[in-house]
């Protein structure tokens, strides 16, 4: 099991109500895709060319519940999981 330190990415808050941010550490600015889906596995927000270490998420007029994320390059996904908007 990975320690959370072992991990690329952080998000805070998680839980969150208008916006998150992602941390990307290790990027060594390549170009990272981020894809958000709801429960169903629907592609509700996307976004490419992220070469930041970090870069925010807002709410938009996604609902209250569960959500998961993958956040990838072109030759790997860096790390995925799980969001919870309240």
């Amino acid at each position: 099991l990975a320690h959370a330190s072992d991990k690329s990415i952080s998000v805070s808050p998680n839980p969150f109500n208008d916006f998150t941010t992602f941390y990307i550490r290790n990027n060594n600015a390549q170009h990272c895709s981020f894809n958000l889906y709801d429960v169903t596995g629907k592609v509700v927000q996307r976004m490419s060319g992220i070469t930041s270490t970090e870069f925010k998420l807002e709410r938009g007029n996604l609902v209250n519940g569960i959500y998961f994320y993958s956040i990838y390059t072109s030759e790997k996904i860096i790390e995925s999981g799980k969001l919870i908007i309240e």
